[in-house]
């Protein structure tokens, strides 16, 4: 259960970073928008940035636990548990900080170009709802 969860979450989180270097490469190339076209411009850049960073940390940490986690390392005592259970929190602010995010720079005025392309905006709400899934189901942390 929890290996597969961790890999799930690993594979999410990958495809995110996918679909942000994506983004990235379109607004850049295709639509001549950087980081220092406009103020609004310079705030997307960074703020996404520094998030996708993050993400990139935790998909790093989240490897490294499942790693420990198909080793045996997490075992029954809760001592054990310190570190998976830091790494789950710091995973779930990153979530809790993208539902921010994507609430600040992606919602307003953008519901006319959205009404074009539902497959984007429908897939993000997915995503993010994914990624929260074991959360939202309680198949989390081990428990003691």
């Amino acid at each position: 259960g929890m290996k597969l969860w961790l890999a799930l979450t690993i594979l999410l989180g990958g495809t995110f970073l996918g679909i942000q270097i994506a983004e990235y490469t379109k607004l850049i190339g295709d639509e001549f928008l950087g980081p220092t076209t406009s103020a609004y411009s310079s705030v997307f850049f960074s703020l996404t940035g520094i998030h996708g960073s993050h993400v990139f940390v935790g998909l790093i940490l989240l490897t490294v636990m499942l790693v420990r986690t198909m080793r045996g390392h997490y075992g029954p005592s809760p001592d054990k548990h310190v570190g998976f259970r830091t790494m789950s929190i710091y995973w779930h602010f990153v979530d809790v900080v993208w539902i921010f995010v994507f609430g600040l720079l992606y919602v307003p005025g953008n519901w006319d170009r959205w009404s074009e392309k539902p497959i984007f905006f429908g897939g993000a709400i997915v995503i993010i709802l994914l990624l929260n899934l074991p959360k939202l189901i309680g198949k989390g942390a081990p428990r003691h």
